[in-house]
């Protein structure tokens, strides 16, 4: 099961920093319509990194939407993210899997963190590119099917515990197989 502590987000907010269990994945949105996130079922067969994109409700989870959780630091709880097998990151402000990296390029690394006051999970962005830009994570910005998951400062409600919009809170429901 997950482990967690509570560590600073802002000087006047906190959030929990799951420890997940490392392992396999189904990802969705906590917006009403809960719609699945992973790459589309139909890519093109090049090297280019492939979109991470909210995929119709009734889709059957396929091996390249099955996400991978894998530790990436023992002393921190922090992540390296799969996506079909492929390692996530932004370019920019959107999410894109890799099926390879450039050479000397690092995997990007990400913490989740638990949403107290809500029943979902925050996924912010701790590569060293966007360390210096300030707390940003994964975020839904239409709600639409085929719409790109971006990757934008996150949106605080100042609450204790703080709440945040739907667009940016996502569920993890482990997979057996």
């Amino acid at each position: 099961m997950a482990t967690q502590r509570t560590v600073p987000m802002t000087p006047k907010h906190s959030l929990e920093v799951v420890n997940i269990d490392p392992g396999r994945y189904k990802v969705s949105s906590l917006l009403p319509e809960g719609h699945v996130i992973g790459r589309r079922r139909a890519e093109d067969k090049s090297y280019r990194p492939k979109e991470i994109v909210q995929l119709q409700e009734d889709v059957e989870l396929q091996s390249h939407q099955i996400w991978e959780i894998e530790k990436a630091s023992e002393d921190m709880e922090l992540y390296t993210i799969k996506c079909g097998g492929a390692i996530v990151g932004a370019i920019g402000d959107k999410l894109f899997a890799f099926l390879q990296l450039q050479d000397g390029q690092k995997p990007p690394i990400w913490q989740i963190r638990k949403a107290q006051a809500q029943e979902g999970y925050i996924l912010v962005n701790f590569s060293d590119d966007a360390l210096y830009r300030g707390e940003e994570g994964w975020m839904i910005w239409h709600n639409e099917v085929d719409e790109q998951i971006i990757v934008r400062p996150l949106v605080i409600v100042p609450t204790e515990p703080p709440r945040f919009p739907e667009n940016q809170l996502f569920r993890f429901d482990p997979l057996d197989y």
